[in-house]
This record gives C-alpha cells, structure tokens and sequence, in this order.
C-alpha cells in the first residue's frame, strides 16, 4: 500500500468492429478516476474528488465534436478497492467512427480510379 495519498486518471480505448456495417467501428473509452480515501474531501466544494472530476471529464467530452467525432457518455460506475483505501468513479463513452482513414471505406469497398 501506498503511503502517500494521490488521485489517478486512467484511460483505456477499446474499438469493435461493427461487422453489420464494414465501413464503421464501435470506439469506447473508459476514463478511470481513482483517489485515495484520505483525500476524497475538497474543501469549499460540495461532493467529493473523484465525483468532481468525473463530472469535469464529463462536461469537456459528453456529446463534444472537438476531437472531429461526437462522444456519448454512457455508463458511470463508482465503488472502492478496500484494500487499498482508494475510491474510483468510471466513465464509459461511446462513439462510431469511420473503419480508416480514406473516408472510412475499407479497401475492399474502395472504388477503383480509372
């Protein structure tokens, strides 16, 4: 166990191929909030650390286009590591992208040039 207290952000990106439909990708981000119990607290603010920053990532990134594609924040998980005095908060996203980088047409769909 840790003997200084910190507060962790981890990010894992996952894509699925929509085999529905060749030309787009499922891509979901899980963007992890992990604090140790001693600091959870902030003060002069209403609710605890990793719940403030969570909401934070969620308010920059919840159905924002600035990456060139929307995000859609959909599932929020919470809970401890008892064994390690931490408290996390998970945001999952969720978005469909184009499968590469012509114009998201995979190169067996791609037309040929004359």
């Amino acid at each position: 166990i840790q003997e200084d207290a910190e507060c962790y952000i981890g990010v894992k990106i996952d894509t699925r191929q929509d085999y529905t439909n060749p030309v787009y990708i499922d891509l979901d981000i899980v963007i992890a909030v992990l604090c140790a119990d001693s600091i959870l607290t902030v003060n002069g603010e209403k609710g605890i650390r990793t719940d403030l920053i969570a909401g934070e990532i969620a308010t920059m990134l919840n159905h924002n286009h600035d990456f060139g594609f929307e995000m859609e924040l959909i599932e929020t998980i919470e809970g401890s590591l008892s064994e390690s005095k931490y408290y996390f908060r998970n945001l999952q996203f969720h978005t469909k992208r184009f499968n590469n980088i012509k114009c998201g047409v995979p190169e067996e769909y791609e037309m040929e040039e004359d």
